[in-house]
């Protein structure tokens, strides 16, 4: 957020307030609001764009964990609707997250090696069609379409395993495709193991 404040856009900061205590080390805290996705205290319009990386996922769950509460989808509708309100017609919304399709998750494993094994069919993670289903379906958003994510991720995790110095540059060049047709159609299925997508409002 400061980046883009610092580039010259009006731009805003949400994050449910776990952080707020160091909001004063930052150049512009009066732009960081304490708020849940679910209600953001903006009014209808008043962004020309949203993006939220690595956030749909935890919406719903339980702490930090992957559990999830019974009424996740609910929370998550309301999060898309949230997103959709304030953002003006017309307007981008950017995202990304975990492919749920897909059986191993990279980013939220408590083991040494890096890698969350999972069903296609839990209810943490989300796919591509959660995701149309969320913002298009139910939100109202005119169309979803997939993003590339070259240079989005720069795997300093997974470079100190042994598997991730291999794997590195193979899942950059990967992800650099990942938006060019006809590439960015595994992005509806099982193959990619993370999802970026631009709604237009």
């Amino acid at each position: 957020m400061e980046t883009l404040w610092r580039m010259g856009f009006d731009a805003h900061g949400i994050e449910p307030g776990y952080r707020a205590d160091a909001w004063d080390r930052r150049e512009c805290p009066e732009r960081l609001h304490a708020a849940l996705g679910q209600e953001l205290p903006f009014e209808d319009g008043r962004f020309d764009s949203a993006v939220s990386f690595g956030v749909i996922e935890h919406v719903g769950a339980i702490g930090d964990s992957v559990d999830v509460h019974p009424d996740v989808w609910e929370q998550r509708q309301q999060f898309a609707r949230e997103i959709a309100r304030v953002v003006r017609p017309g307007g981008a919304i950017v995202l990304s997250t975990p492919n749920r399709l897909f059986p191993i998750d990279f980013f939220h494993s408590t083991d040494r090696f890096g890698l969350r094994w999972h069903s296609p069919k839990e209810r943490f993670s989300l796919s591509y069609g959660d995701m149309r289903r969320l913002f298009v379906e139910d939100a109202g958003c005119a169309s979803i379409d997939p993003l590339g994510m070259d240079r989005a991720f720069v795997f300093k995790r997974s470079q100190t395993h042994l598997w991730g110095r291999v794997l590195t540059p193979v899942a950059r060049a990967g992800l650099a495709a990942a938006g060019r047709w006809p590439v960015s159609l595994l992005q509806q299925t099982p193959i990619m193991p993370f999802l970026m997508v631009h709604i237009t409002r």
